[in-house]
């Protein structure tokens, strides 16, 4: 090992392109993926130790076939890179549902240059699946979206030729650098402002693919990735704001003549988000829109009190079917979703 010419490498020197099955012909239809705030691959090696009577040392190890998983988090912008992964044109396409990933194949690879702006590494992660999705709101910061991909295959390139994407990819100077808290608005039931959740400080949409990795004997490599059906589930906090939303949950029983409402058999509802152009007026122009059908709550903090803090309620739900067929429990469309 000879000394590197690097001393090391800012962030501003590494960029990720994805590849999808279906989309992708080659490396000129790949994406460069915008507004990246970190990116990760992980290879694991899982060893098995073996050991003998009437001996203190072990005598050898097997090693399992190498699992491979990327993730990566993009502030959230528009609408390329989960419609992309989901197998859809984000350019033509009007959305995605979460049906969609469990039957594509992405690849994702890392590429850094070196001072002379030249390409002099990339990282690929091949034949990988999405295994999560999640996107977060907060009230006093960037809208988020994460995504975790399990592979079957990594290869690392460092000699001039052999890269994938010898290019560095094609900065977007148009969309917005991200979408703030403020310019998101949560509805329940339906996605009109009557309905509008006020006093949300975070909220969370996940969407998870439970994942089966399929081996074989006499094969050293993971033979593939398969996605099972999707799981939706949302959390929110929310301060203490009359009875929202307790009042959409929980309807009012008679208990010998008083009112009230029992905090048992949730109802379920429907969830929509709607993020607007930071550059327009407030509220005015929706660029991404999320719909989520029958969500019941699978657990509620109706408060949480503290010395010298806000008063807060947590929930968690989930979505318990589709409404629409083939959607999965989840609609994300570039226009305002208004049924689920």
């Amino acid at each position: 090992m000879a000394s590197p010419s690097l001393s090391g490498l800012l962030s501003h020197r590494a960029g990720v392109f994805f590849r999808n099955a279906t989309l992708s012909s080659g490396s000129a239809t790949d994406i460069w993926a915008d507004r990246v705030q970190s990116v990760e691959i992980v290879d694991t090696h899982n060893n098995t130790d073996y050991y003998e009577l009437g001996r203190v040392a072990k005598v050898g190890t097997t090693l399992d076939p190498t699992e491979y998983r990327i993730t990566c988090q993009e502030n959230l912008h528009n609408s390329e890179i989960d419609m992309f992964l989901a197998g859809v044109n984000p350019t033509t396409g009007s959305g995605w549902y979460a049906a969609n990933p469990v039957t594509q194949s992405n690849s994702a690879y890392v590429v850094f240059r070196n001072d002379n702006d030249s390409v002099f590494e990339e990282i690929a992660v091949a034949s990988a699946r999405v295994n999560e999705v999640t996107y977060t709101f907060v009230a006093n910061g960037a809208c988020t979206v994460d995504y975790t991909l399990m592979g079957t295959s990594g290869s690392y390139y460092h000699t001039a030729g052999s890269y994938v994407h010898p290019l560095w990819g094609a900065q977007d100077n148009t969309t917005t650098g991200a979408v703030h808290g403020k310019d998101a608005r949560i509805r329940l039931t339906s996605n009109v402002d009557a309905n509008r959740v006020y006093r949300l400080q975070r909220f969370v949409v996940r969407v998870q693919y439970p994942e089966q990795t399929i081996r074989e004997l006499g094969n050293r490599q993971i033979v593939g990735k398969l996605m099972d059906s999707p799981n939706v589930t949302v959390e929110f906090d929310v301060q203490q704001g009359d009875l929202q939303p307790h009042d959409v949950f929980f309807p009012v029983s008679n208990d010998g003549g008083v009112a009230k409402r029992v905090l048992g058999e949730p109802q379920t509802v429907d969830v929509f988000i709607d993020v607007y152009d930071p550059d327009q007026g407030e509220g005015s122009s929706v660029i991404k829109s999320f719909g989520i059908p029958n969500c019941r709550p699978t657990s509620n903090t109706p408060v949480t009190a503290r010395v010298r803090q806000l008063t807060t309620s947590r929930w968690a739900l989930t979505n318990v079917s589709e409404q629409t067929l083939g959607t999965g429990g989840l609609i994300v469309s570039k226009t305002q979703v208004t049924s689920v």
